[in-house]
């Protein structure tokens, strides 16, 4: 591998790692390793929303990784929109968001 090569591949890699959501925000990625479109909320929130396209939407069973700001001691996933049916509960950031999870589409964020 050649020099300039190496500095591409590790200025990518510093580029990933930059942005951080802030205090008492959640961030939901359509990508693993915090990649790809994303979408930041305080509380709580529902991708079925019109706002994100309704439950058909580009973000319906999209979610595939979850970063955490500071003050955020959990997040409560649902199965479907309404923050009803089977939910998990998340307390840290989750790079590679388990498959079985990805279809969550409402979740409540719990904050100290």
């Amino acid at each position: 591998m050649n020099k300039y090569l190496t500095l591409l591949s590790f200025t990518a890699a510093a580029v990933v790692a930059t942005f951080h959501p802030l205090p008492r925000q959640v961030c939901l990625y359509k990508e693993e390793n915090f990649q790809g479109a994303r979408r930041c909320f305080r509380i709580k929130g529902n991708l079925c929303d019109a706002k994100y396209g309704g439950c058909h939407g580009p973000w319906n069973d999209k979610i595939q990784s979850i970063q955490f700001g500071s003050r955020v001691e959990s997040i409560k996933l649902f199965k479907h929109s309404n923050y009803v049916h089977e939910y998990t509960v998340l307390t840290s950031d989750t790079k590679i968001l388990n498959a079985a999870y990805r279809d969550f589409t409402s979740f409540h964020v719990s904050l100290w």
